[in-house]
């Protein structure tokens, strides 16, 4: 079984159209899943997605690869809206800790996330890279079960810390950019 665990229900849906995903009945989190890929939606903050990535590790035996997949901000305008990453690094600003990830393949431009409890402005101490809210909660839970080099982090950019909060449709589009890297990991 290979996972995707996103924060959002519209950052899912461009996935679960995709592969054709069927809703699963569960009390606690939204699954999605056909025969090879399960999908969970955990909410943002760190915690929430600490908390359904180690669900849904727990609910499958074996699990080949785990990907957290979703938008961001991005702290330089070089990076345009759309722009899609790889992490290769993550800082958590609440505990300071890096994680430094090591993965099987590298399926877009690499660069650094930092994640943050609550949303961000312009405001923000970081100078260089991606801001979120789920990545280091994501992989200090999928670490603990998975093989590092099996743990994805893919971003992609739908702000500059603007005002503008992207519409649902929107952060669905700019998922779906996403997808030709995510079936490189799953489908080959």
């Amino acid at each position: 079984m290979n996972v995707i665990v996103t924060a959002l229900f519209s950052e899912a849906k461009p996935f679960i159209k995709h592969y054709h995903l069927q809703k699963c009945d569960n009390s606690h989190f939204t699954i999605f899943q056909n025969n090879t890929i399960a999908l969970i939606v955990s909410g943002m903050t760190p915690c929430n997605s600490a908390i359904a990535t180690t669900y849904i590790i727990n609910r499958y035996t074996h699990i080949e690869n785990i990907v957290n997949l979703g938008i961001c901000a991005a702290t330089q305008t070089k990076d345009v809206i759309g722009s899609t990453f790889q992490a290769n690094k993550l800082i958590d600003d609440t505990t300071h800790k890096v994680y430094h990830l090591k993965n099987e393949q590298t399926l877009l431009p690499l660069q650094t996330v930092t994640t943050f409890a609550t949303p961000q402005d312009q405001s923000s101490s970081v100078k260089k890279g991606l801001v979120d809210m789920e990545a280091t909660g994501f992989y200090a839970a999928a670490s603990k079960f998975i093989q590092r080099e099996n743990i994805y982090i893919c971003k992609v950019v739908s702000d500059h810390f603007n005002s503008d909060i992207p519409k649902p449709h929107e952060v669905s589009d700019l998922t779906g950019k996403l997808i030709p890297a995510i079936d490189k990991l799953l489908l080959t």
